[in-house]
């Protein structure tokens, strides 16, 4: 079974910028969430 993510208290776990944290598992996938800071080119 799939557990659903509040990404919004996930976020709140952390204060550091441009460090990815788990955030789930998806089967054997990690998603990630990061907060940035400044101006991101793509």
């Amino acid at each position: 079974m799939i557990e659903k993510v509040n990404l919004a208290q996930k976020f709140a776990l952390f204060n550091d910028h441009w460090s990815p944290k788990v955030a789930g598992r998806v089967n054997d996938f990690e998603v990630k969430v990061v907060k940035l800071l400044g101006k991101m080119v793509w």
